[in-house]
């Protein structure tokens, strides 16, 4: 399955000519998109996502093919674990995006204890990302799903008929592969999470007004180069570096 998440970052009001004392609040416009393979389609396919606008977080997981059996279906374990990890970034009392982790750790043990059938079985990798109201973008990553920050530049380019600037989306942050072999990345169970929290890598980086972010599983990420991505990003740049809000929306969509 292929799983993306992108958002474009601009700020809350939408104008660039503020003065410098005043203060820029940044928010995600979100797009995203899930296309399952064609033979696990009927169950919804194994990966998940959710994209918050208001939360300005997303969260990405990739349900492990090889832990699906008769009646366990990782497609289930994922949206399950997407689904307790936002409720945490929803829960004011959750800082932290390894916080949220443990806090999604503990509703499926309290589940359990009620019915031990209510724990989904199977594992999956997990990411998940948090734009504060700072600027600063938060990413906790676990296993091979991956984030790339693209802040649009300008670039000079050499061509037949002399040099030609244009804006790129130069790579500005990014997380890398969690894996144990190929094929193999670091994944959790439902039961796992507290220690999957300690393991996972943290990101941290300051985001501008205009930059992009793409999330995505391996599905996409194993079959382009961060270059291929980046080619598809800046032919619709220009699209994206809008001042109104919905403009942004749709350009990102």
């Amino acid at each position: 399955m292929r799983n993306i998440t992108a958002a474009a970052i601009s700020s809350i009001t939408g104008h660039r000519t503020l003065p410098r004392s005043a203060r820029r609040t940044l928010h995600f416009c979100f797009g995203a998109a899930g296309i399952p393979h064609p033979e696990k389609a009927v169950k919804g396919g194994e990966d998940a996502y959710f994209a918050d606008g208001s939360l300005n977080a997303f969260g990405v997981a990739d349900g492990v093919g090889g832990t699906a059996s008769a009646t366990i279906d990782p497609g289930r374990f994922s949206r399950a674990l997407l689904q307790r990890c936002h409720q945490a970034i929803l829960d004011l009392s959750c800082a932290h995006l390894r916080q949220a982790m443990v806090v999604a750790g503990d509703g499926f043990a309290r589940a359990e204890m009620v019915d031990r059938k209510s724990a989904p079985g199977g594992s999956s990798t997990l990411l998940l990302g948090q734009l504060e109201d700072n600027g600063r973008l938060q990413l906790l990553n676990l296993g091979d799903s991956g984030v790339m920050l693209l802040r649009p530049s300008i670039r000079r380019f050499n061509t037949q008929s002399g040099h030609v600037t244009a804006l790129w989306p130069r790579l500005v942050a990014r997380t890398h592969d969690q894996t144990h072999y190929f094929n193999c990345p670091y994944q959790t169970t439902a039961n796992e999470l507290t220690e999957a929290s300690e393991i996972a890598d943290e990101v941290s980086v300051m985001a501008r007004d205009g930059d992009i972010v793409v999330a995505a599983t391996d599905g996409v990420l194993d079959n382009l180069f961060d270059l291929d991505i980046q080619q598809m990003v800046a032919e619709h740049v220009h699209h994206l570096r809008v001042d109104e809000r919905g403009q942004c929306a749709r350009a990102v969509n």
